[in-house]
């Protein structure tokens, strides 16, 4: 079932319209009422917080659900100083949400507003409101939804809001649903919004109801904005001490980006005092140096990020972390092995020859596997490096040019030393237990004057399929393509024509690409440089004993660890460093095929 969606009808990226201001005939100034439209199905064009894209949306009248009075606002601010009355006598009159607009009596911004509104000057509402269950269609469908029959335009897709709660209405300059206004004598036409991102927060705040400060949720998302990560509701992160954690989306998370909007462009400094008051840090009449001298020196006595604003940087540190990591492309997925080391020593691994299974007669003994042992020797190497945040850069607002060299890059490069030790391990053709090198005549694993085209591949398969061990065939199958950029179309063509020749039993070649095939590798094990060919292509076996391995560190689940703290001895500000335990070993040859033109 869709989570909830929490909205308001701000407009995106539309036209303007012809508009015409004219005194609100329905007003009714001893009571200062006035009837007003506040819905109707007409779609509006809204942003989708989820996908960050336009799309059109239709609210369903007889799905509406409502109270008897809802709070009347101004541009959709949730303060308590911008309410400005109340929406009373709530009904559907067919297609339309209608109501009984009743503004304050005694506050001057509800006076103004209501001068406006009489004066015919303002004549657009908004409503503020949520989604329980809907339908999305997309572009240029059509579609029944409840027993409507819904058209999507040929621009956007459309969601069908077939419930949908309300929350609030508000006095708006601009409204998205065009139809949506005071009542008067004449015909009403309004503009859409020509912004591309809603001015005000939407409908749902979600505020700490104490003090009245946003939440540690909003600032988080907040300093997530700041650092480019588009959608924070679907990337916030728990910290275990040790490892971070992808948290899955909520509708929590989606208030909080809400409520974000609001903060995201507030000076850093501004949002750690907010931070900071959640510890009890009354710190709001400081200037800045004074207050992150006196914040980060009340701080450094605590263990670890046990704070409100230690949390909300280390969190925030964490998710543009997993966002570069996650953000790598890795050509080793698939057609490499994992495996685990309980130290940094050489470890190796034991081999069993795969065989035939033997015949036992009766009251016989069953014959033992041919053990390999040793098979190669698989070993770790630690990787680290480290960041940190001066209290100087808080003060200067640096904190977004600072994260450019933080902790994006650092979850890029973490991410990045998996296909750098596999590619250098390719690369580096190394010597086998064999002492013969990994591709090598010997081995039928390499073959020369071959570049790639459709009988080189099938030639690299043969060779593939004639390995054998104990006497036996493997039947390996070549299921990975490799190539450098280079070679990236042809390859895929190929594919392309298995695809459409084989037959459904015979599935087509997966093709990989990488730029370091071309451009060759630093090896980040042993700082060699070595070179790449933008003509040698590879063929791989599905993972397993037959091709490489890349093993991490016992108990790691492969994952960086990473600590974090405040800094002392002199320095004030915080830390974080990182440390990724990984290696790469060709296990064997016969589930590698290299072929040089």
């Amino acid at each position: 079932m869709p989570q909830p969606i929490h909205g308001q009808r701000a407009a995106v990226a539309e036209p303007p319209r012809a508009r015409v201001f004219t005194r609100a005939a329905t007003a009714d100034d001893e009571a200062r009422t006035v009837e007003a439209v506040i819905a109707t199905e007409e779609p509006a064009v809204m942003l989708d917080f989820e996908s960050m894209r336009a799309i059109e949306e239709t609210l369903q009248m007889d799905g509406a659900e409502y109270g008897s009075k809802v709070p009347l606002l101004l541009d959709h601010t949730r303060e308590a100083a911008s309410v400005i009355g109340s929406v009373e006598n709530i009904r559907r009159e067919g297609s339309q949400l209608v109501a009984t607009l009743r503004f304050a009596r005694g506050d001057g911004v509800a006076d103004s507003t209501w001068q406006k509104v009489r004066d015919g000057h303002c004549d657009a509402v908004s409503v503020g409101y949520r989604i329980l269950s809907y339908a999305t269609i997309a572009p240029g469908d059509t579609r029944t939804v409840n027993g409507k029959s819904h058209r999507a335009s040929d621009d956007y897709a459309l969601r069908v809001a077939v419930k949908w709660e309300l929350f609030e209405v508000s006095v708006v300059a601009i409204g998205a649903d065009r139809h949506a206004k005071i009542r008067s004598n004449g015909p009403a036409l309004s503009l859409r919004s020509s912004e591309v991102m809603p001015q005000a927060a939407p409908a749902v705040h979600s505020r700490n109801s104490v003090t009245g400060r946003p939440s540690l949720g909003a600032l988080e998302s907040a300093l997530m904005m700041r650092l480019g990560i588009n959608d924070p509701s679907r990337s916030r992160v728990h910290h275990d001490g040790t490892y971070f954690t992808r948290l899955a989306p909520s509708s929590q998370f989606e208030r909080d980006a809400e409520e974000a909007r609001h903060w995201a462009p507030m000076p850093l400094i501004d949002i750690l005092r907010q931070a900071a008051a959640h510890d009890g840090v009354g710190l709001e009449a400081h200037g800045r140096v004074e207050f992150m001298n006196a914040l980060f020196t009340s701080l450094q006595g605590r263990a670890g990020f046990s704070s409100a604003s230690g949390d909300l940087l280390t969190n925030v540190f964490g998710a543009a972390f997993v966002d570069g990591y996650e953000s790598v492309y890795d050509c080793t997925k698939g057609w490499t092995l994992e495996g685990e080391n309980p130290t940094l020593q050489p470890t190796p691994r034991v081999r069993a020859e795969q065989g035939a299974m033997k015949k036992r007669g009766r009251g016989g003994v069953a014959d033992h596997l041919d053990l390999a042992f040793p098979g190669e020797d698989t070993q770790l190497g630690e990787f680290a490096a480290q960041w940190t945040i001066d209290e100087m850069d808080v003060i200067n607002n640096s904190f977004g040019n600072t994260e450019q060299l933080g902790p994006r890059l650092l979850g890029k490069a973490a991410a990045r030393l998996r296909p750098l030790r596999v590619v250098a391990e390719l690369l580096s053709n190394p010597i086998m237990r064999d002492g013969v090198a990994l591709f090598h005549a010997d081995h039928g694993n390499l073959q020369t004057g071959s570049a790639l085209a459709d009988g080189t591949l099938q030639s690299a398969a043969t060779l593939m399929a004639k390995q054998t061990e104990g006497g036996q065939p493997l039947n390996l199958r070549g299921r990975y393509v490799l190539v450098p950029q280079a070679l990236e179309r042809t390859a895929s063509k190929l594919a392309r024509d298995v695809e459409l020749s084989s037959e459904e039993s015979v599935p087509p070649p997966v093709v990989r690409s990488d730029a370091q095939l071309d451009n060759g590798v630093i090896d980040p094990d042993t700082g060699d440089t070595l070179d790449g060919s933008a003509t040698s292509w590879y063929l791989a076996a599905e993972g397993g004993p037959h091709t490489v391995e890349v093993s991490f560190k016992t108990g790691t689940a492969g994952q960086p660890q990473i600590r974090s703290g405040f800094l002392t001895q002199g320095q004030w500000g915080l830390w974080f460093d990182v440390q990724h335990w990984i290696g790469a070993q060709a296990l064997d040859w016969r589930g590698l095929v290299r072929s040089d033109a």
